[in-house]
Parts: C-alpha cells; sequence; structure tokens
C-alpha cells in the first residue's frame, strides 16, 4: 500500500480516492512520485475472503476512499489510463 510518511496515500482520479493494493509492490514501487507517496507499506492479510473484506471496509473507512487490488497483469500506466476513462468524474 502506497503511504506518505505514515498515513496511506490514496490516488486521486477524478475526483475519486482510490487506495491501491497490490501483492507486487514493485508495481507501487514505480509509481510513487504519481501517487504522491513516499514508500510502500506491507499490509499483511489473514487467509480467507471475510478478513480480506473486513481489511479492505477497515481502510476505506479509515482513508475515506475505496479500496481498489491491482491486478499483476497490469502495468501502473495502464491502470491508470483505464481509470481516467472509465471513472465518471465527481464532483
Amino acid at each position: 500500500m502506497p503511504c506518505q510518511g505514515r498515513k496511506p496515500a490514496p490516488l486521486e482520479i477524478n475526483g475519486h480516492r482510490l487506495l491501491l493494493l497490490s501483492r507486487d509492490p514493485e508495481l507501487l514501487e514505480e509509481a510513487l512520485d504519481t501517487i504522491g507517496a513516499d514508500r510502500v507499506k506491507e499490509v499483511k492479510v489473514q487467509d480467507g475472503e471475510d478478513a480480506e473484506v473486513a481489511l479492505f471496509t477497515k481502510l476505506s473507512s479509515q482513508n475515506g476512499a475505496g479500496v481498489l487490488v491491482i491486478s499483476p497483469e497490469l502495468s501502473f500506466s495502464e491502470l491508470q489510463d483505464s481509470l481516467h476513462h472509465n471513472l465518471p468524474w465527481l464532483q
């Protein structure tokens, strides 16, 4: 998860705040400047879908952002382009 200091750093696109998670930390490390973060923090998830959902709900609530788990097949630039084109503008 990208962080600025000790706090999570959501990506803002078209008025949406998205907290990005990836199983591949290199994907996020390459985009730290774009995201506005200075480091990638490892987030450990207990086994099971219920534990994942609980963690994502907590992160979303605490940060006022949606949680997006990035597919390992996407590059950050592909993800960013897709989000810019598919997310409607929020005002």
